[in-house]
């Protein structure tokens, strides 16, 4: 057995995209999918904690992908030969990057993955989720919520509220997070070096809404306590600090 990263830390990324978390609630989902439907996606698997516990629990065609290519060489060390014939990696970016037959795949994890897109970029990723997926294929997101502590502030309130009022589909993409999130006036000293300036925060409504749009299902979706779904302490507010939606594609 390969050595490994333990899956119960954070764990840095080598591009200022967060952290790669302990799996969480929405992840153990995605893993019990990947063992009886194939292929399956992990976008954005960073060193690859959710591809290594599906290959565990049985998932036999798993494609990796992430935007940097020292994480994918990092997972790929992490795997023994035999599990390698069961893992495609692929590097690449959202939305432009990955080219995936129409309904060709399965189900797709996007854990921590929109929180890095803008708004044009996650309009037409979700539109790219659904082209790839099989019907009755599945999507597993994971994302920030706008009720992490840093964003818990009058100032990010009442922009979000105006936002809302004005009409905007994506109200809580900040091109400078730093002008928005902080906790009684200091930046978490977490977000400097592990961040980018532009990120993305969601309530659930306007997710479902726009997936809904596009033509899924949703069966669950829902506020997820940071705490128990290993956030960096940091966030951690009143326990809706991460938000999960599973959408299903409809059969024909």
């Amino acid at each position: 057995m390969k050595t490994r990263l333990d899956p119960a830390q954070h764990h840095k990324t080598k591009n200022r995209k967060g952290f790669m978390h302990p799996i969480t609630e929405i992840g153990n989902r995605f893993i019990f999918f990947s063992k009886n439907e194939s292929p399956t996606v992990d976008m954005g698997c960073a060193y690859g904690n959710t591809v290594i516990a599906a290959l565990d629990a049985g998932a036999k065609n798993v494609i990796a992908c992430d935007i940097e290519k020292e994480h994918l060489s990092i997972l790929n060390d992490q795997l023994d030969e035999s599990e390698k014939q069961n893992v495609i990696f692929k590097q690449g970016a959202l939305p432009n990057d990955f080219d995936f037959t129409k309904e060709s795949i399965a189900g797709i994890h996007a854990s921590l993955v929109l929180p890095y897109l803008s708004e044009n970029e996650l309009d037409q990723s979700l539109h790219n989720f659904y082209q790839w997926l099989k019907p009755n294929g599945k999507l597993f997101i994971l994302s920030y919520s706008i009720f992490i502590k840093e964003l818990i502030n009058q100032q990010f309130e009442d922009e979000y509220k105006r936002r809302c009022n004005a009409g905007w589909k994506w109200p809580g993409y900040l091109e400078n997070a730093n002008e928005y999130s902080y906790t009684d006036g200091v930046r978490n000293e977490h977000d400097a070096s592990s961040f980018p300036l532009a990120l993305h925060y969601f309530a659930v409504d306007i997710l479902v809404s726009a997936l809904t749009n596009l033509g899924f299902i949703i069966e669950f979706s829902d506020y997820l306590d940071g705490e128990k779904n290993s956030a960096v302490e940091e966030t951690w507010y009143d326990g809706r600090e991460f938000i999960g939606v599973i959408a299903r594609k409809p059969s024909r």
